[in-house]
């Protein structure tokens, strides 16, 4: 029951993260959350830090000032909570179990996620007693997934990015799968005509033919067009996204050179 109680946290804060779910946004009408031995287990990353303000869009910002599990390169992190009755209070050191989330259509930060039902701060009188917790499930750490979403590259290099694309494919953009007019992406249903690098792994019955769904920025592309796209490893098989933010998407008529650049 706990494994199960700490997967389900898991998918809905992914869920929350992306904003959309075939085009919708997410509500969390009703949400189990997880206990602290689960959200320990559960966090990508485990941190003390100090509240510094709130920003846009129901974001919290936090000045990191130790980090238990995971590593945060950045001293100031944005943290998103999916419960807004919390309140939290400036000065205040508080123990936080994040999810970190990557994205290549967010690629400037990453987004971290705050779990848990309650907040915990350094006025608590176990705050001493937690964090000893913490401590002493340290070894099991190393084996824990240290982040979510697929990994991607930030280069004005084609080289670079023809060579770090696990998948480069010719496509035909058919028609728009989901669309949140609160996003900055697209999901398209495309036809694969050509695998140059990598191969689809498993594809979706879309009006009875195989088919993918890349997403990608807004305005990109247009339909009923070919297109050679750069993507990244998709974890489900049939969902893909760029493998890089900047050089991604290219019309058909670049073909012949990225395909001996490929060579």
């Amino acid at each position: 029951m706990k494994k199960t109680k700490a997967v389900f946290i898991i998918l809905a804060v992914i869920l929350v993260l992306s904003g959309c779910a075939n085009g919708k946004k997410i509500t969390i009408i009703c949400l189990d959350y997880p206990t602290f031995d689960e959200a320990m287990e559960s966090a990508t990353h485990i941190v003390d830090a100090v509240y510094s303000g709130e920003g846009d869009n129901g974001k919290y910002v936090f000045e990191v000032v130790d980090t238990l599990k995971g590593e945060v390169p950045e001293a100031g992190i944005t943290v998103y909570d999916i419960d807004s009755s919390h309140v939290y209070s400036k000065g205040v050191c508080y123990l936080l179990f994040l999810i970190k989330t990557i994205s290549v259509f967010h690629y400037e930060h990453p987004k971290y996620e705050s779990i848990g039902s309650s907040l915990i701060t350094e006025n608590d009188a176990d705050w001493k007693e937690k964090h000893e917790t913490v401590e002493a499930a340290k070894d099991r750490f190393a084996d824990s997934v240290k982040e979510y979403g697929s990994p991607f590259i930030v280069t004005d290099s084609l080289k670079e990015v023809l060579d770090f694309a696990p998948n480069i494919f010719v496509v035909t953009v058919e028609s728009i799968f989901a669309k949140s007019p609160e996003s900055p992406t697209t999901a398209y249903v495309c036809k694969v005509k050509e695998c140059l690098k990598g191969k689809v792994e498993e594809t979706l019955i879309i009006n009875g033919a195989a088919r993918i769904v890349i997403t990608l920025f807004n305005g990109t592309v247009r339909l009923n067009h070919d297109y050679v796209v750069l993507l990244g490893a998709s974890k489900s098989g049939t969902v893909y996204v760029p493998a890089s933010p900047k050089l991604n998407v290219f019309d058909i008529s670049h073909y012949d050179a990225i395909k001996a650049r490929l060579s």
